[in-house]
């Protein structure tokens, strides 16, 4: 939504299928305008390993989601 295209919005029907079970994360550049702590905040919604990647109780506490 920041940037107003969704991951992988450059390739279509397969490719993008094999990207989201295969690729790191999503390829995406947020606009300059966005601040710091909502391009963490992103970052930290990409992570691939969900034993790693933040729960949502988690992330409703994060500085990003507070501050609002």
């Amino acid at each position: 939504m920041l940037s107003g295209k969704p991951p992988w919005h450059d390739l279509e029907g397969v490719a993008v299928i094999y990207n989201i079970g295969m690729a790191e994360r999503p390829k995406y550049r947020l606009p300059d305008s966005v601040s710091e702590m909502s391009q963490l905040f992103v970052e930290r919604c990409f992570v691939r390993d969900p034993m790693q990647r933040p729960s949502a109780d988690q992330l409703i506490k994060d500085p990003f989601v507070c501050d609002v």
